[in-house]
């Protein structure tokens, strides 16, 4: 459980829902697909913090729209294991 208040969480998600836009998902996505993660030593990091994000994202307001961006990073990750 996070220690958190009420308070401070409105907060943050209000200044999240100002920042994160479904318009610029796709922008997103080409970003990370061409320059966030290319490098291997940061991969598994950083696919696995995004995941997360997008899952509280998710849970806490109901929209899927980072749902994409996450499945990419998770099969970056297979592929990262894998190889």
């Amino acid at each position: 459980m996070r220690s958190t208040g009420t308070q401070a969480t409105c907060s943050y998600r209000t200044f999240v829902e100002q920042k994160v836009k479904p318009e610029l998902m796709n922008a997103e996505l080409t970003y990370m697909q061409t320059r966030l993660f290319n490098n291997s030593s940061e991969q598994l990091y950083g696919n696995s913090w995004f995941i997360a994000l997008a899952i509280e994202r998710e849970e806490a307001t109901g929209q899927t729209d980072m749902r994409p961006l996450a499945e990419w990073a998770a099969n970056r990750m297979r592929m990262f294991i894998t190889d």
